[in-house]
């Protein structure tokens, strides 16, 4: 047999400093986890560029699911 679980999500488009907003949001949501695509830069390109996953990563206490 084949179970599938359906997972309530959320669409939320703001402006701001995206660290903090998606930090604050996921809080604020009380969400379960956070999903967020990486676009495999590697070690190299998040050193020279940054990382908003990283740094959210960094930053939350919500748990992050990234998608590659």
């Amino acid at each position: 047999k084949l179970q599938v679980d359906l997972i309530a999500t959320e669409r939320v488009q703001l402006l701001g400093a995206p660290i903090a907003l998606i930090v604050e949001q996921a809080k604020k949501l009380d969400a379960d986890y956070i999903v967020m695509g990486s676009h495999g830069h590697g070690l190299f390109g998040n050193l020279v560029l940054g990382s908003v996953v990283t740094k959210v990563l960094a930053k939350s206490s919500t748990p992050v699911l990234l998608i590659r």
